[in-house]
């Protein structure tokens, strides 16, 4: 039988982002070290991430307008 809390931390899960951690790269980190566009910066994550190294991760960030951004973390080893 499914209680109430299994119900509510399913429902967490898909609604609810995850914070942001230390070592989370995001496009303006990019444009900030390597110059260029925010387009540019996109295209070198997309390339971190097809190694299998990093992988997209969409948290909360109160810092932007939206309260979320799509960052790169590297995966765990």
């Amino acid at each position: 039988m499914i209680n109430d809390k299994d119900i509510w931390a399913e429902i967490d899960a898909i609604f609810v982002l995850p914070a942001r951690q230390a070592g989370d790269l995001d496009t303006h980190q990019f444009v900030c070290k390597y110059g260029g566009t925010e387009t540019s910066a996109r295209r070198r994550m997309e390339k971190l991430v097809a190694t299998g190294d990093w992988q997209f991760v969409l948290v909360a960030d109160e810092t932007s307008t939206t309260k979320k951004r799509k960052i790169i973390r590297k995966t765990k080893l």
